[in-house]
């Protein structure tokens, strides 16, 4: 398990599992990018909007978290 820390906040992680624990407010959006797609994020105001976008299929799915 590890840990970094930055002015954003801190991430951890261990084995395939990650968190972010952040201030909502103080990022405009967040975005993971993997080797087959990436998930961008926002903050709506009260909750984590999220779109996983699939690299080479040009599908996209939006979610709540």
């Amino acid at each position: 398990m590890g840990e970094k820390t930055g002015t954003f906040g801190s991430v951890t992680y261990d084995g395939s599992e990650i968190t972010i624990d952040i201030d909502p407010d103080s990022l405009g959006s967040l975005a993971l990018t993997a080797r087959d797609g990436r998930i961008e994020c926002y903050w709506d105001g009260n909750q984590w909007v999220c779109q996983a976008l699939t690299f080479g299929s040009g599908e996209s799915q939006a979610t709540s978290t």
